[in-house]
């Protein structure tokens, strides 16, 4: 145990100078991630020993952020952060803040009766797939699994030929247990949404500074206006 801990701390004072020297002096960029990318393969098998779990959890998130850091640093143009752990945003071009704030995350794995789910926001490199004005959620089925109810047999549905505003009435006047028989539920994401691929996406919520969402990425009304306005298809999304 004491050998295992002296490790870990040696790992940390190699692990702290060379993120200085990447960071301050280094100007090789590619070296710099193929380092951190290194580091945060070689410390999971430090995550195997129940005593060590808390440190290596900690440095390997310290180490995907310097990983996400470096990554952007060559970025001129817009791209969007997200620090799940912060449960914060922020919008960058280059090196400038453009806007930040909170945003709610995955909730991570959820089970109900035999049923589990893994709900977290995916870390990583992506980007912008899709851009939607007025997007409709499609509730999928563990929306009912995850309370222990039955997938409804029948469904009501809108006209896709109304316009968005008198959809989001006709929703609004259902009763409850109507509401709980709507599969495409407009309005739900707000006015906007930007696809991050494999189902995942950026919209309206609630929750904002919480670990709530299936795995999508919540911000507030305005917060979503200006990074609906400020990405295009294929910018950079980093979430660590």
């Amino acid at each position: 145990m004491a050998k295992s801990i002296l490790i870990v701390i040696l790992l940390i004072s190699v692990i702290a100078i060379l993120a200085y020297y990447f960071l301050f002096i280094s100007d090789d960029i590619e070296m710099a991630r193929d380092w951190a990318r290194m580091q945060s393969i070689y410390l999971r098998q430090f995550n195997e020993s129940d005593s060590l779990r808390i440190v290596a959890d900690s440095l390997l998130f310290a180490l995907e952020r310097l990983r996400v850091q470096l990554e952007a640093l060559d970025e001129p143009g817009y791209y969007l952060v997200i620090d799940t752990r912060a449960k914060k945003f922020q919008l960058r071009k280059g090196n400038m803040i453009i806007r930040e704030g909170p945003c709610g995350v995955g909730k991570g794995y959820h089970s109900a009766g035999s049923r589990s789910w893994n709900f977290e926001t995916p870390k990583g490199e992506r980007h912008i797939t899709s851009k939607t004005v007025n997007p409709t959620w499609h509730r999928p089925e563990w929306y009912w699994q995850e309370q222990g109810r039955s997938v409804p047999s029948d469904f009501i549905t809108f006209s896709p030929n109304m316009p968005e505003s008198e959809r989001r009435e006709a929703y609004r006047i259902l009763s409850g247990s109507e509401k709980e028989l709507v599969r495409s539920v407009p309005g739900a994401l707000g006015r906007y949404s930007l696809g991050l691929g494999d189902g995942y996406y950026i919209h309206y919520g609630r929750g904002l500074g919480r670990a709530v969402s299936h795995g999508c990425v919540r911000v507030g009304a305005s917060d979503l206006e200006v990074i609906y306005n400020a990405l295009e298809v294929g910018d950079p999304v980093f979430i660590y």
